[in-house]
């Protein structure tokens, strides 16, 4: 039930008009059932990663970063609305707003022959 609320609102839980996400969803039962297979896998990281993500005061984490950084997104991410002023944070980083695997194989080729 969640993963499929996080493709249509977040946050997930919050199933509000004012927090429908404003992306194509993927709600295709095949997809969920990958994710939520893979969450299984690994599901010890996967609440201590959360909880580190929104209890960390990334703004300032993310200034320390002092290595060449892409930072990559598409439209189906539930950050990607925050990825661009993630990316502007370190001060070595570039953004990536993606379509498609494609486009990721190029950014991630542009980004390491520079």
């Amino acid at each position: 039930f969640a993963l499929r609320g996080e493709q249509l609102f977040w946050p997930w839980y919050d199933e509000r008009v004012e927090t429908i996400r404003d992306a194509e969803p993927d709600i295709d039962p095949t997809v969920l059932t990958e994710r939520a297979v893979a969450i299984l896998k690994h599901y010890k990281n996967y609440e201590p990663v959360y909880r580190a993500m929104f209890a960390d005061d990334l703004r300032t984490r993310l200034k320390t970063i002092n290595v060449p950084t892409l930072v990559c997104s598409t439209e189906r991410d539930v950050f990607h609305l925050f990825a661009a002023n993630a990316a502007a944070l370190v001060p070595r980083a570039a953004h990536a707003a993606l379509t498609d695997d494609a486009a990721l194989t190029a950014a991630i080729d542009g980004f390491l022959s520079t």
